[in-house]
Parts: structure tokens; C-alpha cells; sequence
């Protein structure tokens, strides 16, 4: 499995919030979590990890409502 990094200037749509996104807790799993500030550390959690690793992986998932994996197509 190869990775992507997310080209410079590339911008990423998440939908299905429907308005409620003050109610909803993100937790965000990054490969490089140092090149994200935290927009909002009251609702937003930042674990750094590799999705390789599946044992940190499964525990940080564990109890949430919602998986999404987001991916970049190059062409």
C-alpha cells in the first residue's frame, strides 16, 4: 500500500455535518500530527499514528460513531 501526502494547495470538502458540527467530536488520526495546529481543541482531538499499525489504530477508533478514510486521487 503506497501513501499519498496531500499536495500543497489541495482543499478537502467533509460533508454530512447537516449544521450540527458544534455538536460533533473529531478526533483526527495523523500520520504527521505536527503539521496541523488544532482548530479547536475543545471538540477536536489529534492522535498521531499509522494506520499500518493496527493495535493504536483500533484503540483510538474504538467508540466512535463515525470511521471515514479520505484518500487522494492523483489524476
Amino acid at each position: 500500500m503506497r501513501h499519498w501526502g496531500v499536495t500543497k494547495g489541495k482543499k478537502v470538502g467533509v460533508l454530512g455535518l447537516g449544521g450540527q458540527s458544534s455538536d460533533v467530536a473529531l478526533t483526527l488520526y495523523l500520520r504527521r500530527a505536527h503539521r496541523l495546529r488544532n482548530p479547536d481543541p475543545g471538540r477536536v482531538t489529534i492522535v498521531e499514528g499509522d494506520v499500518l499499525d493496527p493495535d493504536p489504530l483500533r484503540t483510538t477508533m474504538q467508540g466512535q460513531d463515525v470511521r471515514c478514510r479520505l484518500g487522494v486521487s492523483h489524476g
